[in-house]
């Protein structure tokens, strides 16, 4: 018990520091990690924060980690499928850019064209939302007693 509430203040902290500093810290997010990948401090950030918000998610609702219910159940597939893809993110976004940078360009092939970028844009959208939405749901239905 001590060491998931460890482990969830961990995770919230994460999150906050990750969201502040891609909020207002423009060019700490520039900041190059390793030069001969062109891995910018921001890449680095982003996932963490990805992780992050996930992690806090499943790890405040126990119902989540022990569902009892289908309805739990399907929510704590959700949030787990959510943390398989935050933690998989750097990967996926590289084959997506073909950079660490996930830059795209018009280009007509596929790896770091718009259909790519637009992939990568969907992913991002989601692993934001989806934590959002499986804990909102999850009161919702715990406030109504489904």
């Amino acid at each position: 018990m001590k060491h998931r509430k460890k482990l969830l203040f961990i995770t919230i902290s994460i999150t906050l520091i990750a969201s502040f500093l891609l909020i207002s810290s423009p060019s700490v997010l520039l900041y190059n990690l390793a030069s001969s990948y062109n891995f910018p401090a921001g890449t680095f950030i982003t996932w963490l924060g990805f992780m992050g918000l996930s992690l806090s998610v499943y790890l405040s609702v126990a119902n989540l980690r022990n569902p009892k219910n289908g309805l739990n159940k399907l929510l704590s597939y959700q949030i787990k499928t959510t943390i398989v893809i935050a933690v998989l993110w750097v990967f996926i976004s590289y084959l997506l850019a073909g950079n660490l940078s996930f830059t795209f360009t018009d280009k007509v092939e596929f790896q770091g064209g718009q259909l790519a970028m637009k992939i990568f844009w969907t992913i991002n959208y989601a692993l934001v939302i989806i934590p959002i939405l499986v804990l909102l749901c999850y009161w919702i239905l715990n406030k109504i007693k489904f």
